[in-house]
Formats: C-alpha cells, structure tokens, sequence
C-alpha cells in the first residue's frame, strides 16, 4: 500500500476525500518541479511555451462571483500560471475522480478565465478518472481540453530518476484505478479476435453434454 493511500485512510470518509486528496498530491509534484509542469501542459496542448520565468501552481483558489453572472464565487481543483517575460498564460484544471460535474460548473470557469485581467492565453482542462465525454467548450477566448488521469500516470511513467513523491502518486493511481487507459494491448486485442470461435466452441460442448444427459434420462 502506497503511503498516500495509509495517509488517506487517517479520514473518516475516504471515498468523498480521495478526489481533494489526490489533487493536492499532484499540485504538490507539479509545485516542486516546474520542468515537468510545462513538459505535462505541453503534452496536453495547454501551451507551446518550452521554458518559462515563473510557474505558480495553486489549489482551491478563490474566485468571486461575475456581476450578474454568478450568484457563488468558483475555486478550481488547480490554478497553474505560467509566465515568460510579460506574457501570461492562465490554465484551471478540474479533476473527477469518482464524482459528476456539477450543473454549469465548467461553463462557470470558461466565465472565469475570459474575466481575468493581464492575462495573454487561457484554458481549461477537465481530467477525469472514468470516461466522461463533454461537448467542446472552446471559443475565441478559451480553450476546453478534456483530459485523462490515467495519460497522466503514463506520463510520469517516463520521468528519468523520479523523486519519492512520483513513485508514491504512482502507486496511489494504480491503487485508485487511475493508471488503466482505453487502449487495448495485443494480447486484448487477440482475446477480442478469437472471443466468438470460444464461444462456439463451448456453447457445442455444454450443449452436446447437456443433450447426452437430457436421452439418458428421458431414455431416449
């Protein structure tokens, strides 16, 4: 067992803990080694930038309400701002692990991010444990990238000399279902192809068994 997986067990209600949980490991690993933060925006298409001056990563940052557009203010799993030199780039990103967007939630952060002020290029990213399809909430203003927890586990699978917080998120996704992806291997792909030939095959066998059995009893 990993020790963030020990680490969670500590709370009473771990299912409704695990999404906060896990977002906060993955800040923490993204705060402590920006290289790898843009090399992940990068991959997702976030941004082109291949260095930066200044990367913050922050949790449940608040935001308040839009005038007549919100009633509530807002505060994304993660805020990530890059800059280089004057140019800024702004990316929220919410996680499901479990759990179902609630109603308008991303559509409130498309408001968000169009209203923040010095900043240069905007998106927001949605990555979920299972599959979730959404329609694309891209504009002229800010993109919508729908994303994967189970990219971001291969992802830091290929990290050279990865430091103990990695391998322990490693082994908590594995431990969470977070790892498994949708593509299917060889071996999965060669089960599919040969599914209906065993199907066949056992059919005729339970049947033939089943029909010596059925004139045995009925003396036929």
């Amino acid at each position: 067992m990993s020790l963030f997986a020990k680490l969670l067990q500590l709370h009473s209600d771990e299912h409704r803990r695990l999404e906060d949980f896990h977002t906060e490991i993955v800040a923490h690993v993204l705060a402590s080694d920006s290289e790898l933060t843009l090399r992940w925006l990068r991959k997702l298409g976030v941004t082109e930038l291949h260095e930066a001056d200044e990367i913050a990563v922050s949790t449940q940052q608040e935001f308040q309400p839009i005038e007549r557009l919100h009633s509530f203010g807002s505060k994304p799993d993660i805020t990530i701002r890059v800059r280089k030199e004057s140019h800024v780039e702004a990316v929220f990103i919410e996680s499901k692990v479990g759990s179902e967007e609630s109603q308008g939630q991303l559509s409130k952060y498309i408001d968000q991010l169009r209203a923040l002020l010095g900043v240069d290029q905007r998106s927001l990213v949605f990555i979920t444990r299972d599959y979730e399809p959404k329609e694309n909430l891209s504009d002229e203003i800010v993109r919508f990238l729908p994303a994967r927890w189970s990219d971001f586990y291969h992802f830091l699978c290929t990290v050279e000399s990865p430091s103990d917080a990695i391998r322990e998120l490693l082994k908590f996704m594995q431990e969470n279902n977070m790892s498994q992806s949708n593509r299917f291997t060889a071996i999965e792909l060669l089960a599919l192809t040969n599914h209906h030939r065993a199907r066949s095959l056992m059919d005729a066998s339970m049947w033939e068994n089943a029909g010596k059995k059925f004139a045995k009893v009925c003396g036929a």
